[in-house]
């Protein structure tokens, strides 16, 4: 459902940059979507990152034991 949502606000982003009427406008346009994009991003990284230490412990001795040798 996310994946849809994110295309078609980058279909309706893309209509406003169309839609601009100057440069200047544009420019409002595409400073508002990278703004979005990157509160979005910070969301996803905030959500899915590691806890501080507590699990790359875990994940640290898994790759050491099966991956890396």
């Amino acid at each position: 459902d996310a994946i849809a949502q994110w295309r078609d606000k980058a279909w309706r982003d893309g209509q406003a940059l169309l839609a601009a009427p100057d440069d200047a406008a544009r420019a409002e346009v595409a400073n508002r979507i990278e703004r979005e994009a990157w509160t979005t991003g910070l969301a996803i990284y905030l959500g899915a990152r590691y806890p501080v230490q507590e699990a790359t412990v875990i994940r640290d001795t898994y790759c050491a034991t099966h991956w890396n040798s």
